[in-house]
């Protein structure tokens, strides 16, 4: 595959911490029900005495709240910024639903404003070999997008711990690793 240029970014668990606010409103709505936010895999709903009744609640009934009121993660924004400002890059996100699209793409909007890069919704991020690197939260997603031919970089996170190939702590570190491949706007 030759280099494009181009560079993809998750959204949930890599910019917009979901997971916390998922937490802070099942402890309002469900307080007499346990919550353990050690979070050490990626599929949530063992964590969670409801269980996959999580999904339900973080997708349906509470998805305005989670996917609009989630806070980014700390430096987010500002990475973002200077993403936007010095490479070419997109969003690449799964969600699960039309709703929590709509809600994310309105998130997008508040905290980046209303010149956003292209966003792509898709639950096979490894179809899309345009991108040269991909930074992602989810394990499963690495995978796919490097057995693919894609760079793939971890944020590092709790639940991804089994990831081996590359990460990140901090977003700082990313733009090392791209300005080693001369990827520019």
């Amino acid at each position: 595959m030759s280099p494009t240029g181009w560079i993809g970014i998750d959204i949930d668990g890599t910019v917009r911490n979901w997971i916390a606010k998922v937490i802070e409103i099942y402890r309002r709505e469900m307080p007499d029900k346990r919550v353990n936010e050690n979070i050490t895999q990626y599929d949530i709903a063992p964590f969670f005495e409801i269980g996959r009744d999580i999904y339900k609640y973080a997708f349906g009934e509470w998805a305005e709240e989670v996917y609009l009121q989630a806070n980014p993660y700390p430096d987010a924004v500002k990475f973002i910024r200077k993403l936007k400002n010095q490479y070419k890059f997109f969003f690449i996100s799964c969600q699960p639903n039309l709703q929590t699209v709509e809600h994310t793409c309105q998130w997008m909007v508040n905290y980046f404003g209303l010149d956003i890069p292209t966003t792509i919704f898709t639950k096979d991020k490894e179809s899309f070999p345009v991108m040269d690197i991909l930074l992602d939260d989810c394990t499963e997603n690495l995978i796919k997008t490097r057995d693919a031919g894609i760079r793939s970089i971890a944020i590092d996170r709790f639940w991804n711990q089994d990831w081996t190939g590359e990460r990140i702590k901090k977003y700082d570190e990313f733009f090392s690793i791209i300005k080693e491949l001369k990827i520019y706007t």
